[in-house]
């Protein structure tokens, strides 16, 4: 069953998208969409839609989805694999940053995560991250540019 995404033109941030109502009701207009979402009349003429082949609703087309002039793609994916090894009495984590999903004209240099109640960005590729205090720490992912993923525990060993 199709979809309809309204989404901001300047931004390209999806703002509501609805699948085709079931029975003889077509897609809803891009007034309807607009008039769900509570987007004010004068914003009204900044927004657009687009159509997919299949069922969606906003919460998992936003987490999932992009729109790149105009189009429809996959938000892409990030994987951490962690390498932990202890340095002068210091816990030294490892960590490569990878991307799957991504398009040729994709140019992520970084991702942002939380490290416990740390807010940091993080290259793709190799990062070292130093703990000083034991305990356990959760990454997670914070950048809403890439698909949400599972929070990852570190446990720090003093």
């Amino acid at each position: 069953m199709p979809s309809r995404i309204l989404y901001d033109v300047e931004t390209e941030e999806i703002v509501r998208c609805q699948p085709e109502p079931t029975g003889s009701a077509g897609m809803p207009c891009k007034w309807a969409l607009c008039k769900s979402a509570r987007i004010p009349q004068p914003q009204q003429s900044k927004m657009s839609t687009v159509d997919i082949d299949y069922e969606v609703l906003t919460s998992q087309a936003k987490n999932e989805l992009r729109i790149i002039d105009g189009q429809v793609f996959d938000k892409p994916k990030v994987s951490l694999e962690l390498d932990k090894k202890e340095v002068e009495h210091k816990e030294e984590i490892n960590v490569k940053v990878s991307l799957t999903d991504t398009l040729e004209s994709d140019d992520f240099e970084a991702v942002e995560f939380n490290i416990g109640e740390q807010q940091v960005e993080l290259d793709i590729g190799e990062n070292e991250l130093i703990f000083e205090d034991e305990g356990e720490y959760s990454i997670t992912l914070t950048d809403n540019r890439f698909k949400p993923m599972t929070s990852v525990q570190v446990v720090v060993d003093g």
